[in-house]
């Protein structure tokens, strides 16, 4: 099922990859009550309860004009990018952004260091991260 083959990306990606846990633990600590902290793919537990439900209303309410970005890249005319753009995307139905959430501190690691399975303590990996303020997040992520 495309369950399980979400759950084998997730692996191969992060939970078999020292890279892959590190990188999730950083986010996790870096942006602790920001969706940022939420791994893309999810955690192992939140796919195998997803209903086709959720996954079609998330898709709704996420996948609309209001949350899109459009990137333009190379030799063109701005007018006519910009008509092509108005085109396609005029179209598609506007809809309320919907209401963000967060983590609460219950919800955060206890200490450092806790989420390193065995295999992966003591090794050494040249990972930097500093931690920045953001200015649209209405103090999320700024502890």
């Amino acid at each position: 099922s495309e369950r399980m083959v979400v759950l084998e990306e997730r692996k191969l990606r992060t939970d078999n990859s020292p890279d892959g846990r590190m990188q999730e633990a950083l986010w996790e600590t870096a942006f602790r009550r920001h969706p940022y902290s939420w791994p893309v793919i999810g955690y192992p537990s939140d796919v195998m309860k997803l209903t086709l439900g959720q996954i079609t209303d998330y898709y709704r309410a996420h996948y609309q004009p209001a949350n899109a970005a459009i990137v333009v890249v190379g030799d063109f005319k701005t007018d006519q990018a910009f008509d092509l753009i108005k085109k396609y995307y005029s179209p598609i139905e506007a809809r309320p952004r919907p209401k963000r959430s967060e983590r609460t501190s219950a919800t955060l690691p206890v200490r450092a260091g806790s989420w390193l399975s065995p295999w992966l303590r003591g090794i050494v990996l040249p990972i930097q991260a500093w931690r920045a303020t953001c200015s649209i997040c209405n103090g999320a992520g700024t502890e």
